[in-house]
């Protein structure tokens, strides 16, 4: 039994299809596929950006606008993949001899056209994360924020376009899915070309922006890698990317059976995107409830102590040598003798002290007057000191003229 072709007008968005013989193919539906892998994304994403909001909002103390865009393309991850489910029921999984053609194409082909919309607006909200997470990381680097500042505008400009052209296929959009209806259409397969290699080439710009950056921190290798590497994880969108447009090029005539991989796929890039976006925002929630594995990270990293600890000691460390130099300079330093003496010379610096300041008051010379009189009160310039088996006894020099002289002293040793 020959297959017929329907004729190209009776088909939304100019698609054709051939009926085979319902005797020669299988009645399969793979509507549970696509009901589990947008369950399963939409689970996954959402737990992360939960996870970011609780991080952000509680343990660092304040969201960004890079946070508020994850929420949002989380909102929209939802909303595709509510579509999809419905499609399921609209044939999305049949194969297309099953439905009754052409008007059971027509909800088919209108939810298709709502999740391609839903699709490049959560692609739209992922790449501002991104962008909008490095432009606050890199405060303290004014170059750098100018040049995310025009990826913002360049990734921004074409996502936004994309949205734009994919609103307005057709004039009136109703003759998107509706063939009867009088419209202006583009061309459906180069428009979706186009986005789909946009897309792969805006996905890779932003993903290589934060590397030269994170190859520059002075860290530990392996910690420094490690930081990379999380980064590195958004190329597997890309690689999603070029897989879902790879299936898109085997589309077949059974586009309602053949479109659950590319909409699996779809629903796969969407949310490796935003979980990518969560990642590198996680280090506090895991140093706050699992400390064990912080510190197995530093240990294979090479890590002693936290950096806030290094900095800190470092900081510490010069204040108290600026603080010793003050003082040096103030009060004076000490200074070895000109002559050595013997072994009292390792505890000269123990014996010795600073000489004190004169006073400011100008009574410096009458207190010193007074000290040398009271030392010669207590012991008169005649007496001296001799070392008389091992103690010390007083002997009185000579006399002359009936007075006391004060004999050289002599240094022992």
């Amino acid at each position: 039994m020959a297959t017929e072709p329907l004729p190209p007008a009776a088909l939304p968005g100019g698609w054709n299809a051939q009926l085979p013989p319902s005797g020669y193919l299988p009645h399969d539906t793979k509507g549970g596929v696509v009901i589990g892998t947008a369950v399963l994304c939409i689970l996954i994403a959402s737990t992360a950006v939960s996870m970011r909001l609780y991080t952000r909002l509680f343990l660092v103390g304040g969201a960004g606008v890079d946070d508020w865009m994850a929420l949002l393309s989380i909102l929209c991850l939802v909303g595709l993949g509510i579509n999809q489910i419905r499609n399921v029921d609209s044939g999305l999984g049949s194969h297309i001899y099953t439905l009754d053609l052409p008007e059971a194409l027509i909800d088919f082909t209108r939810d298709f056209w709502f999740s391609l919309l839903f699709f490049n607006i959560t692609l739209f909200f992922v790449k501002m994360t991104f962008l909008f997470q490095y432009y606050r990381v890199v405060v303290q680097v004014p170059k750098l924020r100018i040049v995310y500042i025009v990826s913002m505008i360049i990734v921004g400009g074409w996502s936004i376009a994309q949205v734009m052209v994919i609103s307005f296929l057709c004039i009136p959009i109703e003759g998107f899915w509706n063939p009867t209806v009088a419209a202006k259409c583009l061309d459906n397969q180069a428009i979706q070309d186009m986005n789909a290699i946009g897309n792969i080439v805006t996905n890779f710009i932003v993903l290589i922006l934060p590397l030269p950056v994170l190859l520059r921190l002075s860290l530990p290798p392996a910690q420094k890698w490690a930081l990379v590497g999380v980064f590195s994880f958004g190329f597997l969108t890309c690689i999603i990317s070029i897989l879902r447009r790879m299936l898109g090029l085997m589309f077949t005539n059974d586009m309602t059976y053949t479109s659950v991989e590319i909409a699996a796929w779809s629903m796969a890039e969407a949310a490796s995107g935003i979980t990518c976006t969560v990642l590198p925002t996680l280090k506090p929630l895991l140093s706050r409830y699992l400390p064990s594995l912080k510190s197995r990270i530093q240990r294979l990293s090479g890590e002693q102590k936290p950096l806030e600890y290094q900095e800190s000691t470092q900081v510490s460390r010069k204040q108290s040598a600026v603080s010793r130099s003050r003082r040096s300079s103030r009060e004076g330093s000490i200074s070895e003798p000109a002559e050595p003496w013997g072994p009292w010379n390792r505890h000269w610096p123990q014996i010795m002290r600073p000489p004190t300041p004169p006073p400011k008051d100008g009574s410096y010379a009458e207190k010193t007057a007074t000290t040398q009189s009271k030392r010669e009160t207590l012991w008169p310039r005649g007496m001296n000191t001799t070392i008389v088996g091992g103690q010390g006894a007083l002997s009185r020099p000579p006399s002359e003229a009936g007075g006391l002289t004060a004999p050289k002293q002599k240094p022992e040793g």
